[in-house]
């Protein structure tokens, strides 16, 4: 079928009908765009993108509110019209008839009105010319750029493309990934070297790269940071260290007298709530302004981690006879501490690659009564990790470097991840690769394609591990352009 969708419909019922019976029988249906769904065609027109057409906005006189207008038209009868009045097309309609062509979308805009006055672009075809540009665009750049018009329809064969409309077609066609999806040239791994953060590789890093090779070089050397999609609440990031930050105070305040413990159940909760309201107030400019959405985050908080004291308390034994006794906290190793801090020694591991130092910081090493073993914990306050997830690096890591802090051996540890939400259910994880050759052979299977400048897209552990980040800069259609690229050998498909 080709579609031929309009900014609006005469009638919503009877283009919705008719629509319907085109799509049956196949060939043209003229509808509007908020009639297409989640409909597809062979290909899609979209006609009318200009200002004030797309989305239709009223004429509104500035330096008025809505109160004024209301009182002189009241007044005079002056028929001003209202902003609350106005109608725009919703984005999401767009965005749903852009994403319904399948093999070609063409949008075209009016340049005059009927009465030979100009019109601009529609904010619409606008954001479409800036992402085929692949650079920002004034109202005017849109008219004036000949590489646009080649993006968005008018024909001038002469002027190259630009490097938007470059990257999509090299994304929609091959084979083999290229450039555009994290292949970087031999020649420019120095200069992106030297864009590495100070610290160097750490096992969160190793991690994410495990997980998507590109997700990694967007956030580690392009240095991107994912923006929170909920405006009105906490942003998970500064949760996690919001919940670490008391974790470790509360620990330290409690410790010199041993683990939690059941027989002091009043005094140390006392402690804890109150750890949690000095931790919270140093977070107030991270969190949102609605002392509703703040309380409540608090309160969520402060029963995540209730609960949490009473498992440590079942797990740690008693103050009499103890299992495990907490003994550092935040312990930096490498490169991680700060001036203030003096670090331990990187975990070294010589890979095919090279050597590679690994700096970290492990949340808490815990020592056995009898000093003869101790235990890495890693809090998380994220959910567990899906099957198909790429193999965590950081506690086997972590051993590695409490091993070297402890002065044990490497046998004499264990870790674990310990989930300490309600939501996750407090669900506690064992490494899957040992802390000794498995541990070698596995950074050094990472390094080699670092190394080589691979940071293709990996959409089938990234969704794993919770979903992409970045869908703005993968694209929606990421598992499918993974699928295309038969003739790579580092293909391994798109979704689960």
């Amino acid at each position: 079928a080709v579609g031929v969708a309009r900014a609006h419909a005469a009638d919503g019922a009877s283009a919705r009908h008719g629509f319907e019976a085109e799509r049956a029988g196949g060939g043209v249906a003229v509808v509007g765009a908020d009639d297409v769904g989640l409909a597809r065609f062979a290909a899609v027109v979209f006609v009318g993108l200009a200002d004030g057409l797309v989305p239709r906005t009223a004429p509104v006189p500035a330096l008025l509110d809505d109160d004024e207008r209301g009182r002189l038209n009241e007044a005079l009868s002056a028929g001003l019209p209202l902003a609350a009045a106005s109608t725009a097309a919703d984005p999401g309609d767009f965005a749903l008839t852009v994403l319904s062509a399948r093999e070609r979308l063409t949008l075209l805009r009016p340049r005059s009105g009927s009465d030979g006055s100009y019109l601009a672009a529609s904010p619409y075809f606008r954001a479409a010319a800036i992402a085929l540009e692949g650079s920002p665009l004034s109202a005017c750049d849109v008219d004036a750029s000949p590489r646009v018009a080649v993006g968005v329809g008018h024909a001038r064969p002469s002027e190259p493309p630009g490097p938007g409309v470059a990257a999509w077609e090299a994304r929609r066609s091959g084979d083999r990934y290229s450039v555009y999806e994290g292949i970087v040239d031999p020649g420019a791994l120095v200069r992106l070297e030297q864009q590495l953060p100070a610290e160097g590789l750490s096992p969160t890093r190793l991690e994410t790269y495990a997980g998507c090779p590109f997700r990694f070089l967007v956030e580690n050397v392009y240095a991107v940071r994912r923006r929170s999609a909920d405006r009105f609440g906490v942003d998970p990031r500064d949760r996690g260290s919001l919940v670490h930050e008391v974790l470790e105070r509360f620990l330290r305040a409690v410790s010199d007298d041993g683990p939690p413990d059941e027989a002091r159940r009043d005094e140390q909760l006392a402690i804890l709530d109150d750890t949690i309201d000095t931790v919270f107030a140093s977070y107030q400019e991270r969190m949102p302004p609605f002392a509703a959405v703040r309380d409540q985050t608090r309160t969520a908080i402060r029963a995540d981690l209730h609960r949490w004291w009473e498992l440590e308390t079942a797990d740690a034994g008693s103050a009499a006879a103890p299992r495990w006794k907490p003994l550092m906290f935040e312990v930096p190793f490498g490169r991680a501490g700060d001036n203030s801090e003096v670090a331990h020694e990187s975990v070294r591991i010589d890979t095919d690659a090279g050597p590679v130092e690994l700096s970290g910081r492990i949340d808490r090493i815990d020592i056995s009564a009898d000093g003869t073993s101790f235990r890495v914990v890693d809090y998380k306050t994220g959910n567990p990790p899906l099957p198909g997830a790429a193999p965590g690096l950081q506690l086997p890591i972590y051993v590695r470097a409490a091993a070297s802090i402890t002065g044990l051996s490497v046998d004499a540890g264990s870790a674990e991840y310990f989930h300490v939400t309600r939501r996750a259910g407090y669900a506690r994880t064992d490494p899957e690769i040992d802390a000794g050759t498995g541990l070698d052979r596995a950074v050094s299977d990472l390094c080699a394609p670092i190394a080589a400048g691979d940071f293709h897209p990996e959409p089938r552990t990234c969704r794993a591990t919770g979903g992409c980040e970045y869908p703005e800069i993968c694209g929606r259609a990421i598992a499918e352009l993974v699928r295309g690229r038969t003739g790579d050998p580092r293909t391994t498909g798109g979704t689960p």
